[in-house]
């Protein structure tokens, strides 16, 4: 694969007929045996090696898009994107697709019917979900999917992108509450989204993201509160920009008076609770107590750390 780059480096567009030559048996190795068959290292360098040839070849690409030549591959590229065990693996391929999309016209993805643009889509949203996500990968599948997005002509389509995202920025406040990643990356695609939207488009936008976005302005996540408040507020403002004042204020309005009836709804929850299922609320109470009392521990260790050394000194001791 190194020396096809080399030659692909080399030759440049000469290089296309050995190149559309090469891809069905790139597209052999490309298949979910590969991952049990070769080392990590391998499988990066080859997903690699084919991104650079994709960029030094993209006349060639387009043709060899046009002859179906990338039609089997991309079946076989799912379980690259959904390689758990390794997050270098899940970055080359993310890498592959965003240079894909990036040479072939998006003509071509959406004739395709499988992987569909709304599969694909759902490829790069498993990925961005990942509890183990990491910047340089949030990066590029926020890239690849604002790619993608520009397909979604139909208002359905977009409102079901908009719901599968903001469906992980929920995913974040409820189980990986101290990360902030996942949503910093959603509001700056939303952000994207928002400015080449047209009115109607707009509109499916900010309902779907501002009720998030008004969360983190108010400052309720326990951790990473600056970063989130000061991203939410920067999307917010072209939100702004884009609806104007009057629009903008009606809106943020509504999601106040809809987080003020979650918060009321929640109360009357633990109220009935305590009534109905005592038991079970003291032990939620109890549960909570703990959490809270675990969480001041570890600000007070992180703001005078020798309390954690002398904890450690009396345990020694008592053995």
């Amino acid at each position: 694969m190194q020396i096809l780059v080399e030659m692909a480096e080399v030759r440049g567009e000469t290089f296309s007929n050995r190149f559309k030559e090469c891809l069905p048996l790139i597209t052999q190795i490309i298949q979910p045996v590969t991952l049990s068959e070769y080392a990590e290292r391998t499988i990066v360098t080859i997903l690699d090696s084919l991104s650079a040839m994709l960029r030094k070849c993209p006349k060639a690409t387009k043709e060899a898009a046009i002859d179906g030549l990338f039609n089997h591959m991309l079946q076989g590229l799912e379980c690259f994107v959904k390689c758990l065990d390794s997050p270098r693996i899940q970055l080359a391929c993310a890498r592959l697709f965003g240079q894909l999309f990036t040479t072939l016209e998006m003509e071509f993805f959406h004739s395709l019917t499988d992987p569909s643009v709304k599969q694909l889509t759902e490829w790069m949203c498993w990925q961005l979900k990942n509890r183990l996500l990491e910047e340089d990968l949030a990066e590029q599948v926020a890239k690849n999917v604002a790619i993608l997005s520009t397909v979604f002509v139909m208002d359905e389509e977009l409102i079901w992108l908009c719901k599968k995202l903001c469906s992980i920025c929920k995913f974040e406040v409820v189980q990986q509450p101290s990360e902030s990643l996942k949503r910093v990356t959603i509001f700056k695609l939303a952000a994207a989204l928002a400015v080449r939207a047209d009115a109607t488009r707009l509109m499916i936008v900010v309902d779907a993201f501002l009720p998030y976005l008004h969360r983190e302005m108010m400052g309720k996540s326990p951790q990473n509160t600056v970063e989130l408040q000061q991203i939410s507020l920067e999307v917010a403002e072209i939100f702004k920009e884009k609806l104007g004042d009057e629009i903008y204020a009606r809106k943020l309005t509504q999601c106040q008076k809809l987080a003020a009836e979650k918060i009321e709804q929640r109360k009357r929850r633990k109220k009935e609770e305590a009534v109905v299922d005592p038991m079970n609320a003291a032990l939620k109470k109890q549960k909570k107590n703990k959490a809270k009392a675990a969480a001041r521990k570890r600000k007070l260790d992180t703001d005078k750390p020798y309390r954690a050394s002398i904890r450690k000194k009396r345990r020694q001791a008592q053995q």
